[in-house]
Protein backbone atom coordinates (compact mmCIF):
# COMPACT_ATOMS: atom_id res chain seq x y z
CA UNK A 1 0.00 0.00 0.00
CA UNK A 2 1.46 3.25 -1.09
CA UNK A 3 -0.04 6.66 -0.48
CA UNK A 4 0.90 10.00 -1.93
CA UNK A 5 0.51 12.76 0.62
CA UNK A 6 -0.07 16.27 -0.68
CA UNK A 7 -0.45 19.58 1.07
CA UNK A 8 -2.51 22.43 -0.37
CA UNK A 9 -4.10 25.65 0.84
CA UNK A 10 -7.39 23.75 1.23
CA UNK A 11 -5.86 21.02 3.40
CA UNK A 12 -4.07 17.71 3.12
CA UNK A 13 -4.68 15.32 0.24
CA UNK A 14 -4.11 11.55 0.42
CA UNK A 15 -4.01 9.59 -2.83
CA UNK A 16 -4.04 5.80 -2.94
CA UNK A 17 -1.31 5.13 -5.51
CA UNK A 18 -2.92 1.82 -6.52
CA UNK A 19 -5.99 3.74 -7.72
CA UNK A 20 -4.02 5.89 -10.18
CA UNK A 21 -5.09 4.94 -13.69
CA UNK A 22 -3.51 7.70 -15.79
CA UNK A 23 -1.07 10.57 -15.28
CA UNK A 24 -1.02 13.79 -17.30
CA UNK A 25 1.24 16.82 -17.06
CA UNK A 26 -0.90 19.79 -16.05
CA UNK A 27 -0.29 23.47 -16.74
CA UNK A 28 1.58 25.28 -13.98
CA UNK A 29 -1.50 27.36 -13.09
CA UNK A 30 -3.63 24.27 -12.37
CA UNK A 31 -5.05 24.41 -8.84
CA UNK A 32 -5.38 21.13 -6.98
CA UNK A 33 -8.45 20.78 -4.79
CA UNK A 34 -9.84 17.78 -3.00
CA UNK A 35 -12.50 17.59 -5.71
CA UNK A 36 -9.78 17.00 -8.32
CA UNK A 37 -8.44 14.00 -6.43
CA UNK A 38 -11.46 12.03 -5.21
CA UNK A 39 -15.17 12.36 -4.81
CA UNK A 40 -14.74 13.76 -1.29
CA UNK A 41 -17.33 11.48 0.26
CA UNK A 42 -15.95 11.11 3.78
CA UNK A 43 -17.41 8.39 6.00
CA UNK A 44 -16.80 7.35 9.59
CA UNK A 45 -16.11 3.77 10.60
CA UNK A 46 -16.72 2.86 14.27
CA UNK A 47 -14.88 -0.14 15.72
CA UNK A 48 -14.98 -1.73 19.18
CA UNK A 49 -11.80 -3.30 20.51
CA UNK A 50 -11.42 -5.15 23.82
CA UNK A 51 -8.70 -3.43 25.91
CA UNK A 52 -8.03 -6.64 27.88
CA UNK A 53 -6.97 -8.56 24.78
CA UNK A 54 -3.62 -10.25 25.34
CA UNK A 55 -2.79 -9.93 21.61
CA UNK A 56 -2.49 -6.12 21.80
CA UNK A 57 -5.27 -5.72 19.23
CA UNK A 58 -5.77 -2.03 19.98
CA UNK A 59 -2.11 -1.27 19.33
CA UNK A 60 -2.16 -3.34 16.14
CA UNK A 61 -5.33 -1.62 14.90
CA UNK A 62 -3.91 1.84 15.64
CA UNK A 63 -0.72 1.00 13.72
CA UNK A 64 -2.60 -0.56 10.80
CA UNK A 65 -4.85 2.48 10.37
CA UNK A 66 -2.19 5.05 11.35
CA UNK A 67 -2.64 7.15 8.20
CA UNK A 68 -6.36 7.78 8.87
CA UNK A 69 -7.81 10.49 11.11
CA UNK A 70 -9.02 8.75 14.28
CA UNK A 71 -10.69 9.39 17.64
CA UNK A 72 -10.68 6.88 20.47
CA UNK A 73 -12.98 6.61 23.50
CA UNK A 74 -12.36 4.10 26.28
CA UNK A 75 -15.23 2.92 28.45
CA UNK A 76 -15.59 -0.22 30.58
CA UNK A 77 -12.48 -1.87 29.14
CA UNK A 78 -13.61 -1.38 25.53
CA UNK A 79 -12.10 1.12 23.11
CA UNK A 80 -14.47 2.66 20.57
CA UNK A 81 -12.42 3.88 17.65
CA UNK A 82 -13.85 6.25 15.03
CA UNK A 83 -11.92 6.31 11.75
CA UNK A 84 -12.65 8.91 9.05
CA UNK A 85 -12.02 7.64 5.53
CA UNK A 86 -12.74 8.50 1.92
CA UNK A 87 -15.35 6.29 0.26
CA UNK A 88 -12.81 5.34 -2.43
CA UNK A 89 -10.74 3.56 0.28
CA UNK A 90 -13.65 1.49 1.59
CA UNK A 91 -12.66 -1.84 0.00
CA UNK A 92 -9.14 -1.53 1.39
CA UNK A 93 -10.60 -0.73 4.81
CA UNK A 94 -12.92 -3.77 4.71
CA UNK A 95 -9.95 -6.03 3.97
CA UNK A 96 -7.94 -4.39 6.76
CA UNK A 97 -10.73 -4.83 9.32
CA UNK A 98 -11.23 -8.47 8.31
CA UNK A 99 -7.53 -9.13 8.93
CA UNK A 100 -8.16 -8.66 12.67
CA UNK A 101 -10.79 -11.41 12.76
CA UNK A 102 -13.02 -11.60 15.85
CA UNK A 103 -10.82 -9.21 17.85
CA UNK A 104 -12.48 -6.17 16.25
CA UNK A 105 -16.21 -5.49 16.05
CA UNK A 106 -17.64 -3.10 13.44
CA UNK A 107 -20.44 -0.98 14.91
CA UNK A 108 -21.13 1.52 12.12
CA UNK A 109 -21.94 2.37 9.39
CA UNK A 110 -24.48 -0.35 8.63
CA UNK A 111 -23.39 -0.55 4.97
CA UNK A 112 -19.86 -1.37 6.14
CA UNK A 113 -21.20 -4.03 8.53
CA UNK A 114 -23.13 -5.57 5.61
CA UNK A 115 -19.98 -5.66 3.47
CA UNK A 116 -18.11 -7.46 6.26
CA UNK A 117 -20.95 -10.01 6.58
CA UNK A 118 -21.06 -10.52 2.82
CA UNK A 119 -17.30 -11.11 2.59
CA UNK A 120 -17.37 -13.60 5.46
CA UNK A 121 -20.31 -15.45 3.88
CA UNK A 122 -18.43 -15.71 0.58
CA UNK A 123 -15.34 -17.02 2.36
CA UNK A 124 -17.40 -19.64 4.21
CA UNK A 125 -18.95 -20.63 0.88
CA UNK A 126 -15.51 -21.40 -0.52
CA UNK A 127 -14.80 -24.01 2.18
Amino acid sequence: RFRLLGFTNQGDIVINVASIVDINLLPSEFVITKGNIHNGQVKTLVLSIDMNDENNSLERVMMHFAHYEKEAYIEDGVCRLSIKYDFSDETELVIGVLSFGPRVKVEAPSEFVNQIKERISRQIGLL
